[in-house]
């Protein structure tokens, strides 16, 4: 999601998300690599569940869940805002 274009209900995670959106740039990973490779960084986490809304987007899911893990800060992507965690808070 552009952190400038957020609903106005998340508004207040603009500045979190454009800095988590621009360390995974510098890295250069893309969004959803960024995404899996979080989830898959996680040693407590055994399965994920994943929503797609298209076949394109499973594609790219896939692909970047068969890739090998980039050293990277996965914590520095880490989220604890439970309206930003919440999609039917959005």
């Amino acid at each position: 999601m552009d952190a400038t274009k957020l609903p106005a209900r998340l508004a207040h995670a603009g500045l979190p998300l454009a800095t988590i959106q621009a360390r995974i740039r510098h890295a250069g990973l893309q969004p959803i690599e960024a995404a899996v490779g979080f989830v898959l960084a996680q040693d407590n986490i055994d399965i994920a569940i994943v929503g797609v809304t298209s076949r394109n987007e499973l594609a790219q899911i896939i692909a970047a869940s068969t890739k090998p893990l980039p050293d990277y800060d996965w914590r520095s992507c880490a989220i604890d805002d439970p309206i930003m965690l919440t999609p039917s808070l959005w």
